[in-house]
């Protein structure tokens, strides 16, 4: 009886050795396909890293500019661009005729595209109606635009 278990024991250690063996041939080979794809990918970004160190090593030089701050345009700057001016009259017919015509289509997309595109008209049309408008007063909207941060 004791034989019995002793050789059962045997043949469980032996499966057990087995097995770990199995996984530490397996262990090498996940690590040899590590360093392999390592160093494909280390092969594969070099002109990418050469590209990026060639960007810092380059002198920067140039002009530099120094903007201004500008005012944004109220409803009398927009009337007199695209209402009073000739040419501002023409960009605006212009603008209209190109962004002003059907909007829905049977793609949803391309509807909101061009509902997109006329709000611009709109928005600028909007501000030479106020502009126009005899209770307008570019004082106001000033302060308005002033007190609001815009």
């Amino acid at each position: 009886m004791i034989g019995f278990f002793i050789a059962i024991l045997t043949v469980m250690l032996l499966v057990k050795g087995v097995i770990i063996r199995q996984l530490i041939q397996e262990n090498r080979l996940n690590k040899r396909n590590a360093e392999y794809y390592k160093a494909k990918l280390d092969e594969h970004s070099k002109p990418f890293q050469q590209l990026l160190n060639e960007e810092e090593a380059k002198d920067e030089r140039g002009y530099h500019f120094k903007w201004r701050q500008v005012k944004k345009p109220t409803s009398m700057t927009y009337r007199l661009h695209f209402d009073m001016s000739g040419d501002g009259q023409r960009i605006l017919e212009e603008l209209t005729s190109r962004f002003k015509r059907n909007v829905f289509t049977d793609d949803e997309r391309e509807t909101c595209r061009r509902i997109g595109r006329a709000e611009v008209v709109d928005f600028i049309i909007n501000r030479i109606n106020t502009a126009n408008d005899p209770r307008y007063s570019e004082q106001l909207e000033i302060a308005h635009m002033e007190q609001n941060n815009e």
